[in-house]
């Protein structure tokens, strides 16, 4: 049996993304404090999955999920998102390691609009 070829993962991950999350610390008088800050920048590949359009308070919205792959990385939690640009990624489920090789996580994520 041939293989197709495969493409090598820096053709396939093109898009520029941050990943943030919540980090705490105390303040002067030794109280908790949750921040949003930027853990890193990476790169990765981002799919249109699903949209669904629905009327939330009588406003009409639309939720768009997303499969977003990146890089293997441990660490990343369904507490943290995904920024590109001005858009924001919520993580719904992951990380889904591919082939199970380390290689590669998809993550499946809700555009916050």
């Amino acid at each position: 049996m041939i293989k197709p070829k495969q493409k090598r993962l820096s053709t396939l991950l093109k898009t520029k993304l941050d990943l943030y999350g919540l980090i705490y610390t105390k303040n002067s008088m030794g109280e908790p404090i949750e921040t949003i800050s930027l853990i890193c920048s990476l790169w990765g590949a981002l799919w249109p999955v699903s949209a669904r359009e629905h009327v939330q308070a009588g406003r009409e919205t639309l939720d768009i999920s997303h499969r977003l792959r990146i890089r293997y990385r441990t660490g990343v939690t369904q507490d943290m998102f995904f920024k590109s640009g001005s858009r924001e990624f919520e993580i719904i489920q992951g990380p889904i390691n591919v082939d199970e090789s380390n290689r590669l996580i998809d993550f499946v994520v809700k555009e916050r609009l």
